[in-house]
């Protein structure tokens, strides 16, 4: 029988004041952290989670403060991805994260490097209830049950139940196309639930005093969302969650009625802290992440970060490719030549993005191209040097008819320097620049077509593999498309209607060194030699 009493929950802005026990070795504290989405500049948020950490383990105890993570926290920067994660992981490691779990992050890079990451040379226990591979064998343990003060607690990991469609649905399918690893998203979640209940019942057996689960998940409508579990379960007492990048904490009622405490930290926002008293009485309390103080703990680890940036510059100087011809976005150091006309770097772009999430087409916001490819050798730095900012792209499914009008719109401004201005891969389109655009900007920016006037964009021609040619537009067929987030920023309501399937996949330069080093083998062929591209734009001044 539980001995955990719910007292009260609270949200707390900045550092909380804890009405601490006579009795501290008596104290349990959980520190939980949730979607810290590991970008370059801020890795330092784990010097500030190691320092609270440290600070609470003085007050408490080594053995009574836990630190535990809910996912999303290997991808976010250059740092996590040309490593694959694993320098996020040795950060975490080197921190003490005891318990962590796989948001869909930590899937981006297939499952086979997860599994190298979480059973590499690391002392963090990560969990999987509804993770198992063809033969219904799990992954990772479902759960952990661990003692501290006397007190019994068990830890579930809970997935994202999506995560395959999230991502890249071929990163969890054999070369045929059939799935082999199972994340129970099946019949609108009632498999999901029946999963969860079972390991839930499997630890009620061990009859802990509480149990937590850590999930990526967040509150929502539909069937995977953490209220949706939890009103069709019984078993969990709070469940500390992520996914949804939201500060929060709250009550939600079980299968069975009783009230489960469920928390969130934001987006890498706030420690979630649960502090069980000697009494079994809980309290769950958020410290903001950027309100810690710095102290030694905060320094050293700080200096420790410094050491994987200094491996990270190391890697930058590789070369991966060679060129015989320089690829070039603009003449020379001056004049940007990208966003008004077809350039071979623009064209090599393009086709990394199209090879790399496997689409009809591809298309790549010149404004976002700001540096030449020189001819030689070319290391990871030149290729993340052609880049303004590191953008993550998408893949969708889009009509036809939906890509004229968008193609329409991203040449509104030619022949002058336009920001929308698009380099193509996987298509060939003519535009007149001697016909007045009829494109119309209202004035909440949005795009509009003047149907009784001329188009400029015409001939458009898309690329089919199964013909090696290419074939007119069908405006009634659906194409699929990569494109990057930059797009939706200059063209904004102009891709509105577009169904994205897989959102923010990778970064625009992780598609570049893919195309470079696995696809061309590292040599640049004599196709993109022609600085004015292989003529996919025919532009008539």
């Amino acid at each position: 029988m539980r001995r955990i009493k719910i007292l009260t929950l609270c949200l707390l802005v900045g550092l909380c004041l804890l009405a601490c026990s006579n009795e501290k070795n008596a104290d349990t504290i959980i520190l939980f952290t949730n979607d810290i989405n590991s970008s370059d500049d801020k890795l330092n948020i784990y010097a500030s989670i190691y320092q609270y950490f440290a600070d609470q383990k003085s007050e408490y105890g080594d053995a009574d403060v836990v630190l535990a993570d809910g996912g999303d926290s290997i991808k976010g920067g250059m740092i996590a991805a040309l490593s694959k994660g694993k320098w996020i992981i040795d950060i975490m490691d080197h921190i003490g994260y005891d318990i962590a779990i796989g948001g869909n992050d930590e899937f981006s890079y297939g499952i086979d490097n997860f599994m190298k990451l979480v059973e590499g040379d690391n002392d963090i226990t990560y969990l999987a209830a509804n993770l198992t591979d063809i033969n219904g064998d799990d992954l990772l343990p479902s759960y952990t049950i661990k003692e501290y003060s006397g007190r019994k607690i068990a830890f579930i990991g809970i997935l994202d139940p999506t995560t395959a469609n999230n991502i890249e649905p071929s990163l969890f399918e054999d070369d045929k196309g059939n799935k082999i690893y199972d994340f129970y998203d099946e019949k609108d979640g009632d498999l999901f639930y029946e999963r969860i209940q079972s390991v839930l019942d499997a630890i009620s057996e061990e009859e802990p005093d509480l149990v937590i689960a850590i999930a990526h998940l967040g509150l929502g409508d539909g069937p995977y969302s953490s209220n949706a579990l939890i009103e069709n379960t019984r078993g969990i007492d709070i469940l500390l969650d992520g996914k949804t990048h939201e500060a929060y904490d709250t009550l939600v009622k079980d299968k069975d009625g009783h009230d489960v405490m469920v928390a969130q930290g934001g987006k890498g926002e706030y420690i979630t802290r649960v502090w069980i008293n000697p009494d079994g009485i809980i309290d769950i309390s958020q410290v903001k992440i950027e309100d810690i103080r710095k102290g030694h703990a905060y320094i050293e680890t700080a200096e420790y970060i410094a050491t994987i940036k200094d491996d990270y510059s190391a890697l930058l100087k590789e070369t991966i490719a060679s060129t015989q011809f320089d690829l070039t976005c603009k003449d020379g150091n001056t004049e940007i030549l990208i966003d008004k006309k077809e350039t071979n770097l623009g064209d090599l772009i393009a086709d990394a993005y199209r090879f790399r999430l496997d689409t009809d087409i591809a298309l790549v916001t010149a404004a976002n191209i700001t540096n030449n490819i020189d001819k030689g050798k070319v290391t990871l730095e030149d290729i993340l040097d052609v880049f303004d900012k590191n953008l993550l792209l998408n893949k969708a499914s889009i009509s036809g008819e939906t890509l004229l009008d968008l193609l329409e719109i991203a040449y509104c401004n030619t022949p002058f320097g336009s920001g929308s201005f698009l380099q193509v891969s996987g298509l060939k389109l003519t535009l007149d620049t001697t016909i007045p655009s009829p494109v119309i900007v209202n004035e909440d920016g949005a795009f509009k077509i003047d149907e009784d006037k001329q188009r400029r964009v015409s001939e458009v021609y898309i690329y089919d593999v199964n013909t090696d040619d290419y074939l007119k537009l069908d405006p009634d067929k659906t194409y699929t498309l990569a494109f990057d987030e930059k797009m939706t920023e200059t063209l904004g309501t102009a891709i509105a209607d577009v169904e994205i399937s897989l959102n923010r996949v990778m970064y625009d330069g992780e598609a570049l060194i893919n195309y470079l080093s696995a696809i061309l083998n590292g040599k640049i062929p004599i196709s993109y030699n022609d600085p004015n591209g292989d003529g996919r734009i025919e532009i008539i001044y």
